[in-house]
């Protein structure tokens, strides 16, 4: 199955309100190998997905996988919904904080870079959307 043909099968997901066993557990599969694209994580935790699935993937964004962070992924979701994150840095004592605006969420990260800060703010905004599920 190419790329664009599993992108396909996961937008169905949200027309037949079920996902089909065989895509669950490619996804499962995808999601240890490392090989989920940020596009894939985004419709994830946006659809109808199982909340092990999507507990496994927020593990495995907090775990720092290089090819799937938590700002691609917010990003991914917010062009998929159609709203756009908002930051606001300052820096506070050496160190940078982040706020991050995603709909009704509003959350702060401090670290020692604003990429850092971004990152980890874009986590907890991650996380949150998981929760509310």
């Amino acid at each position: 199955m190419t790329e664009g043909q599993f992108s396909a099968v996961l937008r169905q997901v949200s027309v037949i309100g079920s996902i089909p066993q065989e895509l669950e557990q490619q996804l499962r599969e995808r999601l240890e190998k490392g090989s989920l694209t940020p596009k894939h994580a985004a419709q994830i935790l946006s659809e109808e997905f199982p909340a092990d699935l999507k507990q496994a993937l927020i593990e495995k964004l907090s775990q720092g996988d290089p090819t799937l962070n938590g700002l691609m992924v917010l990003n991914t979701l917010g062009q998929l919904i159609g709203t756009a994150p908002q930051f606001d840095y300052e820096p506070a004592n050496g160190q940078w904080c982040c706020r991050l605006l995603w709909q009704e969420q509003a959350v702060e990260a401090i670290a020692s870079s604003k990429v850092r800060a971004r990152e980890l703010a874009a986590l907890m905004v991650l996380k949150g959307i998981y929760l509310l599920e």
